[in-house]
């Protein structure tokens, strides 16, 4: 058997450390972009959703002469979308946390 003993000055939670790189103090961000993806303080994936979203607007704009043009055939239109533009939207989506408000969107 272990037994624990309780100290009370050690029941306390760690205050923030200063971080200083070439003697400059590194700022305390809400959130930022590691890897293609926003990272926030609260570990809310809800702004990377709408960034990803934003993303895929502004692919499909750029096909917008391909989506529209009637010379394309419909299953080529549907490849290109697939292969392009689903995988700009879907990027990093496994290590999002499920918000049904996200999953609606």
């Amino acid at each position: 058997r272990i037994a624990f003993e309780h100290q009370e000055d050690k029941n306390h939670v760690q205050k923030k450390y200063n971080f200083n790189t070439d003697n400059e103090d590194a700022k305390i961000v809400e959130g930022f972009v590691y890897l293609g993806s926003v990272i926030n303080s609260n570990g809310d994936c809800s702004q990377e959703v709408k960034r990803r979203l934003r993303f895929r607007r502004a692919a499909m704009g750029e096909l917008g002469k391909l989506t529209n043009s009637e010379d394309v055939s419909l299953e080529t239109k549907a490849k290109v979308i697939c292969t392009l533009v689903f995988p700009i939207t879907m990027y990093g989506h496994k290590s999002w946390t499920g918000r049904k408000a996200d999953r609606k969107k």
